[in-house]
């Protein structure tokens, strides 16, 4: 799935980023080394679900969805009504809240300050993931890295996107975040993926699929 989406961004999305964020220092409590290019590390899948890495793997742009993903198939056996909160990436699923409220109100929260929220959306069964590179930063990095230049990802302001499952929403949220505004938009009027996507540029200028739900209240 990984190699898939390196292959559809044109290599702006690159599980083998993990040797460039170690370069600069992601997880070492701010320290951080010279950064050489050529350090950028490959994966090289092979037959028999084998792999040859020279990089460490990042899995960040969708492991986190799909353990909702996971956790979501062992609530169901226990549970029509739920909603799992990872980190800002949702999955709801059920909605009858009882007292006559049937689905999950969700806000998409402002990027550059969590109290506020830029529109919201009502749903009885959605996996809404986003990207932002605001809560992870040190120095001046943060951990969405374009995988074809080797440096971040700075176009972008937020995306969020509402998918069928959180790990492909995760994915596609990261990969529109790395190619940057325009090609994000030319990727979007062109995807084959059954997807909607909210991209928003520093200037709070955006472009949404025709079929993204919920209300917005930018301008």
């Amino acid at each position: 799935f990984g190699d898939s989406l390196k292959s559809d961004s044109g290599g702006f999305f690159n599980m083998g980023v993990g040797s460039v964020l170690e370069s600069w220092g992601y997880g070492l409590e701010g320290q951080e080394r010279v950064f050489e290019k050529g350090e950028f590390g490959g994966i090289e899948f092979r037959e028999g679900n084998l792999l040859r890495a020279s990089s460490p793997i990042d899995l960040g742009a969708f492991g986190k969805g799909y353990a909702a993903d996971k956790a979501a198939e062992i609530l169901k056996s226990v549970s029509q009504n739920f909603l799992i909160d990872a980190g800002g990436d949702i999955l709801a699923f059920g909605g009858d809240l009882g007292a006559g409220h049937k689905s999950f109100k969700i806000a998409f929260e402002n990027p550059l300050d969590p109290k506020e929220a830029i529109g919201f959306v009502q749903s009885d069964r959605m996996a809404l993931a986003s990207s932002s590179a605001q809560k992870r930063k040190w120095g001046d990095k943060h951990h969405l890295v374009d995988g074809k230049n080797l440096q971040c990802a700075e176009d972008m302001l937020a995306v969020f996107v509402q998918g069928e499952d959180l790990m492909s929403a995760d994915a596609y949220s990261t990969l529109l975040f790395v190619m940057g505004f325009e090609r994000a938009r030319e990727y979007l009027q062109k995807r084959p993926q059954k997807f909607e996507a909210l991209i928003l540029q520093s200037d709070f200028s955006f472009y949404r699929t025709e079929s993204f739900e919920g209300e917005l209240f930018l301008g």
